[in-house]
């Protein structure tokens, strides 16, 4: 969030140890073999650049092509796909493994990340009831859990109404951030929005060139007009903002101007992040509605969070093409509930999946992958597909940023951001959203190699380093050549900040078990189908979480019909 956001998500961080009676999310086990397989082969068989021939199972945004290759170009961009004689390419070979676009992480918050979750020895406040009230039963039962719980951003950033406030320090160090990229790179993301960015690694979308720092942070991507990204985290200019707004928008610090929409390639703020009335009136100062507002609705324009919606704005956003990201074990440990997407899917809204931040976020787009996917099976009755789960990671992030016609997939011309994920037998779009950074063969950005296993990645290239000190036995990055950073240069600046790789996760994780005190606790009863406190026979969607917000005036949002 920009420098200031004393900012909290840190809290409610948990994921699947709460109560035994409550929904666990899944373990994905991770590789801890000194020896990992040489899964692929790589024949190095041409000394002309021709470019390299990848085999495996090719699963685009639209189909699965077993048994498939995909031709990468000199020039770093897809060249071919399908059936393709190898003999004049390098050829890596990887058999029935899944060949597949690189994930877009659509908001993030780079200069965060190196805070651990939950805040509980930050500075000036501590946060010493995080991990209790992260835990679904506790938060449920302790009435000092509801202060953990908020109802809009500001609540926490201040403190307000006797909330706790949750502090998180950004750094704006280069070795900082470049470190916060890694961490999301080697759990399959190669393009970020996040709110600032270093050199190397990722595609940062929301950088563009300037007259004292001419280097193009999006690592070639082609920009009509240089036209970018315009990321804000607060719109209408409201960091110090203590009283809210439950209506108008003349009293806002700050309101846009269209031109955030003609003079970028889309405008990307922070949008009803939260489950009152104050967050509400956000979506309707920035649509037209209200009164004092500035009208934004447009295709260029993509919301982030927008959890206090009803059902005449995600009309609105509908009917305009808006995008939205979606953030739900950020939204979840902070407000104990998310947007209504399933809302926004009837519609047929373009949405996006995001980590946020470590603080209340995830830790990389894995995490966030499981996260949305226990979601969706536990509390949303499978709303989303497997392969939607993936598009909102892929091509659906891609159109979110406005660079669907560059990335998000495999298509001829497209640059060849892929990755190479490990599966046992049939391969399916579930072992991509089931991927975790130890499933990941390699890596590519514009076809060069970036992370891998090292089997691989010594076959393709030299220079790169090995990452057993971080807990990646037989995994290599190529960091130096890339960034200028070695790894050892990396890790010494770091070495007390989050980690960059976990095996294993617990209860300081940022829960994502909707839950709040003595309201709803997230467990799914025979009285209580999706969980979120209304008895089925009163619900009007008894199979999709749908509690009553403080916005909501008493009655739920219908999000069946």
């Amino acid at each position: 969030m920009k420098f200031l956001l004393v900012i909290a998500s840190y809290l409610t961080l948990l994921v699947g140890c709460s109560s035994i009676d409550t929904p666990a999310q899944k373990e994905r086990m991770e590789v801890k073999s000194n020896k990992l397989p040489n899964i692929c082969s790589y024949s190095h068989t041409s000394a002309n650049d021709l470019g390299i021939l990848l085999k495996g199972t090719v699963i685009t945004s639209k189909e699965i092509l077993t048994l498939s290759n995909v031709l990468i170009g000199p020039d770093g961009k897809i060249s071919g796909i399908g059936i393709i004689d190898s003999g004049q390419y390098n050829t890596l070979n990887c058999g029935s493994n899944i060949i597949a676009a690189a994930m877009l992480n659509a908001h993030d918050h780079l200069k965060y990340n190196q805070n651990s979750p939950g805040g509980q020895n930050a500075q000036p406040v501590t946060n010493p009831m995080y991990e209790h009230c992260n835990i679904a039963n506790n938060a449920f039962n302790d009435s000092i859990c509801a202060n953990y719980r908020y109802d809009r951003r500001n609540e926490w950033r201040k403190g307000l109404n006797g909330k706790m406030m949750i502090t998180a320090k950004g750094n704006y160090d280069d070795k900082v951030v470049t470190w916060n990229e890694l961490r999301h790179l080697i759990s399959g993301v190669m393009t970020i929005a996040g709110s600032g960015g270093s050199k190397g690694l990722l595609r940062n979308v929301d950088i563009a060139p300037s007259e004292s720092d001419s280097y193009d942070y999006s690592e070639g991507l082609t920009y009509a007009n240089n036209k970018r990204v315009d990321y804000d985290t607060f719109p209408l200019g409201d960091t110090n903002d203590v009283t809210g707004y439950d209506s108008g928008c003349k009293n806002y610090p700050e309101i846009p101007s269209t031109k955030v929409l003609t003079d970028n390639l889309i405008f990307l703020p922070h949008v009803s992040e939260g489950i009152n009335s104050y967050a509400e009136n956000e979506f309707n100062c920035l649509t037209g509605v209200g009164n004092g507002s500035v009208d934004l609705k447009s295709s260029a324009s993509t919301f982030i969070h927008g959890i206090a919606v009803n059902k005449s704005m995600v009309e609105i956003a509908a009917a305009n093409d808006m995008s939205f990201i979606w953030s739900p074990r950020s939204n979840i440990s902070l407000y104990g509930n998310t947007a209504q997407v399933s809302l926004y899917k009837s519609a047929g809204i373009n949405i996006a999946l995001s980590t946020d931040w470590s603080p209340s976020g995830s830790m990389n787009m894995s995490r966030e992958l499981v996260c949305a996917d226990d979601f969706n099976t536990t509390y949303l009755n499978n709303t989303f597909t497997q392969k939607e789960l993936w598009s909102m990671v892929t091509n659906n992030a891609a159109k979110a940023l406005g660079v669907g016609n560059q990335l998000g997939d495999i298509q001829l011309g497209y640059l060849a951001d892929i990755i190479i994920v490990k599966v046992d037998g049939e391969a399916g779009y579930e072992d991509l959203v089931a991927s975790t950074p130890d499933s990941i063969l390699i890596s590519l950005r514009g076809g060069k190699p970036l992370f891998g296993y090292s089997s691989i990645m010594e076959s393709m290239t030299n220079g790169c380093e090995d990452l057993s000190a971080q807990g990646m036995p037989g995994r290599q990055v190529c960091l130096e050549n890339d960034t200028g950073y070695s790894l050892k240069n990396l890790y010494n600046v770091n070495k007390d900040f989050f980690a960059l790789y976990q095996s294993s996760f617990d209860s300081s994780e940022p829960s994502c078990t909707p839950v709040r005190y003595d309201n709803y606790s997230g467990q799914i009863t025979s009285s209580d189908n999706d969980g979120d406190g209304v008895l089925n026979s009163e619900d009007n969607c008894p199979s999709i979480f749908n509690p009553i917000r403080p916005m909501d005036n008493g009655n739920q949002v219908n999000v069946c019909n």
